[in-house]
This record gives C-alpha cells, sequence and structure tokens, in this order.
C-alpha cells in the first residue's frame, strides 16, 4: 500500500477485498455480494454466465435457489395459559419440544378442570420467568411468588406419583407439585379477585409426556403474513386489528413478499441452515380463545377473529370443515454435524436429560421450506 505498485497501467487503483463470514451467515448473505460483484463489476457476458451458474450449482437439479425464511419471535410457555417467555436461545428436544414449554399448569381443584385462557381469562395476564436456579417466577402488577423447581426434573421418586388428567380433551400423565397456600392465594387473587388457599395447584408433565401440555403437538409455527392478512380483513370490517400473540406460537417467522403466495399450510417440511429438519404436522385447529386479548383478558364481541378466518378460509375452500391458524412441526433430524446445534450449554440450567436434548433454535435462524405438490 502507498507505493507505486498499488495501480495499474491506466492509472486505476488496485486493491484487496475482503468478505468475512461466520457462525450466522447464510447462503443468501454470499448471494447478494455476488449479485453485487456481477453486477459491478463484470461486462463480460459470458462471464456473468459461469458466475450465475456457480450460484445455482447448490443444487443437484440447478434448481432456483430457495427463499429464506426466518425466526422473528422464538417464544416457549413454561406454565400452560400464562404468559410466554421471549428468548434469544433455546434448547430443542428429541421430542420436538422447546425445553420445559408447556411443562406446567395450574389446576384448579374446586371445579376439577385445567385453569386455561378458556376457563379463566386472566391467567393470560400472568407472566411466567425460568431463572438459571431452578425457580419459577411468577409475576402480575405488583404480585409475585418464586416456586423452586430444583426437585421437578425427572426424579425417580416422582414418577411413582404419576396420575392422569384431562387437558384438551385427551389425557396427559402428570406429577402432582406440592402446593402452597401462598401458590393457591396468588392465583385466586389474580384469577377470582378473592383469597383462597386451597383451591389452586400446580402440576407438572410426566417424563413420559413428550408433548408436555401442549394441545396437539409439541411446535406451533405462525407467520407473520398470515397474521398481516388476517389483519387487513379485520381493518375491512371496521375491527381493530390483533398482535401474533393472540395465537400463542412458539416460533413466529417473517417471510419475503416473493413467497407470501405459499400457504404455510402448503409446507411439508422446513430446512434450517443449522442442520434442523422438520416436517410438518398439519394446520393448528382454531376456537374462540383466538379472541381473548392476551394484554387485557376481555374477549372480542362477537368472536370477529374467529368469524374472520374462518369466512377468509372457506372462500378460498368451500369444503372446508375446520378452522385453523398456523402449523404444527413435528420431531427434528439432523441433516448435518454442527458443533452450534448439538451443544446443550445452557447458563447452567440444565437438569433434564441430556439424551433427550437435541439441540437449540435461536431468534434469527433461518431457514427454506419444501411446498406440497397441488394434487
Amino acid at each position: 500500500c502507498g507505493s507505486a505498485d498499488d495501480l495499474h497501467n491506466d492509472g486505476r487503483p488496485l486493491g484487496l477485498l475482503r468478505i468475512s463470514f461466520g457462525k450466522d451467515s447464510i447462503y443468501d448473505d454470499l448471494h447478494v455480494f455476488l449479485r453485487f460483484i456481477i453486477d459491478t463489476f463484470v461486462s463480460i457476458s459470458s462471464a456473468k454466465q459461469d458466475i450465475i451458474t456457480c450460484e445455482k450449482a447448490s443444487t443437484k437439479s440447478q434448481k432456483k435457489i430457495p427463499k429464506t425464511y426466518r425466526i422473528d419471535q422464538l417464544l416457549i410457555y413454561p406454565v400452560k395459559g400464562c404468559r410466554p417467555m421471549s428468548v434469544s436461545s433455546w434448547p430443542i428436544l428429541r421430542s420436538g419440544r422447546l425445553w420445559c414449554d408447556r411443562e406446567w399448569l395450574v389446576f384448579d381443584r374446586q371445579l376439577g378442570v385445567v385453569a386455561t385462557g378458556k376457563t379463566h381469562p386472566r391467567l393470560t395476564l400472568v407472566s411466567v420467568r425460568i431463572t438459571t436456579h431452578n425457580k419459577l417466577c411468577f409475576s402480575y402488577d405488583n404480585h409475585s411468588i418464586v416456586v423452586d423447581i430444583s426437585q421437578q426434573f425427572f426424579h425417580d421418586e416422582l414418577t411413582k406419583n404419576q396420575t392422569t388428567i384431562r387437558v384438551c380433551g385427551s389425557n396427559r400423565e402428570s406429577i402432582p407439585m406440592e402446593s402452597s397456600e401462598e401458590l393457591s392465594n396468588f392465583f385466586a387473587q389474580i384469577l377470582l379477585n378473592t383469597t383462597d388457599t386451597e383451591r389452586f395447584a400446580l402440576i407438572r408433565a410426566a417424563p413420559n409426556n413428550e408433548t408436555s401440555f401442549a394441545n396437539s403437538a409439541p411446535l406451533l409455527l405462525v407467520t407473520r403474513h398470515a397474521v398481516a392478512k388476517l389483519n387487513s380483513n379485520l381493518i375491512k370490517l371496521n375491527a381493530q386489528p390483533i398482535t401474533a400473540d393472540h395465537f400463542r406460537a412458539n416460533l413466529l417467522v417473517s417471510e419475503s413478499a416473493q413467497s407470501a403466495e405459499y400457504s404455510e399450510e402448503r409446507w411439508s417440511a422446513l430446512h434450517f441452515y443449522n442442520g434442523l429438519r422438520f416436517s410438518t404436522l398439519g394446520p393448528c385447529e382454531r376456537c374462540a380463545t383466538v379472541d381473548l386479548d392476551p394484554d387485557t383478558a376481555i374477549r372480542r364481541d362477537g368472536g370477529i377473529v374467529l368469524r374472520t378466518i374462518a369466512k377468509a378460509q372457506l372462500q378460498a375452500d368451500c369444503r372446508r370443515s375446520r378452522v385453523t391458524f398456523g402449523i404444527f412441526l413435528g420431531k427434528p433430524t439432523i441433516l448435518k454435524e454442527d458443533t452450534t446445534v448439538l451443544d446443550t450449554s445452557h447458563h447452567g440450567v440444565y437438569n433434564d436429560s441430556p439424551e433427550k436434548i437435541l439441540g437449540r433454535l435461536c431468534r434469527g435462524d433461518t431457514f427454506f421450506v419444501e411446498i406440497e405438490t397441488a394434487a
């Protein structure tokens, strides 16, 4: 640098351009840089064609480079019905469930039912956080309580007390946790605006219950495009738009306008660039709970959200009999070895069986999808 050797014979400066890739880089990053080089510096048509051919070499059949989707929000719901935890990175189990997702639930002993947003709407106002010291921290307004869960992780002694409870129409194996007057009072004050030292208890999913207390499948995905399209229809009806929080998904993903024409219900598999692959299990059937605002615990008048979803889907397919929104993902597999994916350390909070942990998902992870071909 600085010598006469850094100039071309015709006076043009010469130099070196370095581009660095790291663990979070994806193929799209390389694609953008490659297009920049082609459009800015390459003037010979044959050379351009050679580079474009190299772009397509990532697939054997030289298909169009698949469009990339991105995880915008990664959410876990430690206690069914309560508010979610938004995390930047979280372990994924071999069953396909995020670690500790829907692991616990609140049980109403007096009614003999599981407390959910449908039965106890104000449950959606309760925040839950898992600490690095194996504690569940519940909070609402100025009220808070901490529950020690360090002895609740798959110990043999606990499994002897397994029992079956009814959750969303199916029987689930569970382990009753030691209740307390303080815990029951905490939920009674929030849910019923009263005091009751015996009515509410915390229950944990049994170790052999792979889906824990999730409704149908362990992992739920919703796209921003689907939420935006629903809000467009709500605005046409002079109704207030909603957020994706109404659908209690684990993954909120974004996609480009070019790929928005494909409904996520047509996805057959998701291929993450970190090596994980998920098959899809079909759409998530919805009920009136989608009209419950999780920030206020107030339901929309007339079930406007559910009716708007149903109307749009019937217009697209008059034979449709179910109202759905979002899709379920099945058990993941690893397509390639990746030390980032297989690293199961997470701030020292693991007490779970390490063989059950497959890897992790992170906010910002990208993937492409397989699309079902039309019959």
